[in-house]
């Protein structure tokens, strides 16, 4: 299982950046990235929605890892930033995690994986 050691954001010229860390390599279940409009999600397992800061949000489901073991900061981070306005742990239940990101405006995204060590790149582009 793939351990979530590190959630970081920083924003750039043109684009903010969602940093995911791992710890024992990158999930073996997969990756999935779903935008929507508006930024109301379910928290599992109880089933409440909750309200992130942005008008849109993209959905990004982790299969094979979890957030609680290795991760030790805040499972809400809100920003300053121009596009990419709050991060927030929304799922961690049965080796799935579910973050949920609000955005302003449109929700175009790249992502990409780099090792050493292994994370996830989300790059939120700038309208």
């Amino acid at each position: 299982m793939a351990l979530i050691k590190g959630l970081s954001t920083v924003a750039s010229t043109g684009y903010d950046r969602l940093a995911i860390e791992f710890g024992g390599g990158l999930p073996a279940g997969g990756i999935e990235l779903r935008t929507q409009k508006g930024t109301t999600f379910t928290s599992e397992p109880s089933g409440q929605p909750v309200t992130l800061a942005g008008l849109n949000g993209i959905l990004v489901v982790i299969q094979g890892a979890d957030v609680h073991t290795s991760y030790h900061g805040p499972t809400d981070l809100v920003t300053d930033d121009q596009v990419l306005r709050e991060v927030r742990v929304v799922q961690d239940f049965e080796g799935v995690v579910h973050l949920a990101l609000g955005v302003n405006g449109a929700s175009c995204y790249r992502a990409f994986f780099l090792q050493d060590p292994p994370r996830l790149l989300i790059d939120v582009k700038a309208a």
